[in-house]
């Protein structure tokens, strides 16, 4: 999520070579996607702020980030989101030059697949809890669990249903 967010940021594209978009082989587009595709918006310096609880995936996550060439956009943080203090990220925020009120929160939560029930709806409502001391900004999030809306605390605007996973 944090790559595709700088990526888009700056309007480029989200595939690295030598991955390619599958309309690069389909004729009435090959011309026109033949070369490298140039940022939108190259001089844009966006600020992602990524965390993640598990140390290696962490790593990972960093290590794809620089492979990806947006390591520079990405401030990446290892830990339980809830000891994340929002003031830290609209410290962050100010020090880029950025608006500290408004920004956008993207994550993926669990689905409930590695916690039970009870655990799961006190993640949701931490999460809720958590989001709200954000005043001003938007949020996303993909997620397959019927009763996150009820425990997160609050009703979607939008509804978009994906397929995610197997």
């Amino acid at each position: 999520i944090a790559i595709e967010a700088a990526c888009m940021a700056q309007g480029r594209p989200v595939w690295v070579v030598p991955r390619e978009p599958a309309a690069r082989r389909l004729a009435p587009f090959a011309e026109a996607l033949a070369g490298p595709a140039p940022a939108l918006f190259a001089d844009a310096r966006p600020l992602v702020v990524a965390n993640e609880l598990d140390p290696r995936t962490h790593a990972d996550a960093r290590r794809n980030a620089a492979n990806a060439g947006v390591g520079e956009f990405v401030e990446s943080w290892c830990g339980d989101f809830r000891r994340l203090d929002p003031r830290r990220i609209r410290e962050r925020a100010t020090k880029h030059g950025f608006n500290p009120d408004r920004g956008v929160i993207v994550s993926n939560p669990p689905y409930g697949e590695r916690l039970d029930p009870g655990e799961l709806g006190e993640f949701y409502r931490d999460l809720g809890r958590w989001c709200r001391q954000l005043r001003g900004w938007r949020a996303a999030f993909l997620v397959a669990n019927a009763d996150f809306p009820s425990a997160f605390g609050g009703r979607p605007r939008i509804k978009k249903p994906l397929k995610n996973g197997p």
